[in-house]
């Protein structure tokens, strides 16, 4: 998708209400669309997989980064939350992310995962495609610029190279498949 017709989507017309938008992540041959906005408007039947980051949220979720407000989480955190929320969207899931407002943390995740999906400026892409606005603090922009994902990267890659043979694991005795279809850092 460009970045008009993301714009167009994110519009009042295309967006469920509560949310602040969505990013479209390329992996592989795949579009996942990561929705966001504040994690107690995550809606049903949109996305399946919700990633809270926010400490003071005491709803449940399918992973919890503990982050405060305006601040930046445990980088060993964030990685293993990246890590495992691709795995997630590489299995096909709908992912949406959110903290109190969804706009700062919610945007530091989003432009980690963009970061670890090869975007080399996950920063700016975040804010061109998810909400101009995002990744509030100077921070946070330095939280993912500093934030290493080069193994993720790597990972990822190997992931989506084994995930083409797919179709084999009726006959892959030895599960080389699903051993290594999954990005492991």
């Amino acid at each position: 998708m460009i970045h008009a017709e993301i714009r167009a989507v994110n519009g009042t017309d295309g967006l469920p209400p509560g949310l602040n938008g969505v990013m479209p992540l390329q992996l592989g041959d795949r579009e996942v669309r990561v929705w966001g906005g504040p994690f107690r408007n995550r809606p049903k039947g949109v996305a399946t997989y919700g990633v809270k980051m926010a400490a003071e949220i005491k709803d449940p979720a399918d992973l919890s980064v503990s982050c405060k407000d305006f601040g930046v989480p445990d980088p060993a955190d964030m990685r293993d939350a990246v890590v495992e929320t691709l795995n997630q969207a590489l299995d096909g899931e709908q992912i949406y992310v959110g903290c109190m407002g969804g706009i700062g943390r919610t945007g530091t995740f989003m432009a980690s995962l963009a970061k670890a999906a090869g975007e080399n400026d996950p920063v700016a892409y975040v804010r061109s495609t998810y909400l101009e606005h995002a990744v509030e603090t100077k921070a946070q922009e330095q939280f993912v610029a500093d934030l290493p994902v080069d193994d993720i990267r790597t990972a990822l890659k190997s992931a989506l190279w084994w995930r083409r043979f797919a179709w084999l694991k009726p006959y892959d005795f030895l599960g080389l498949i699903e051993r290594y279809s999954r990005v492991r850092v």
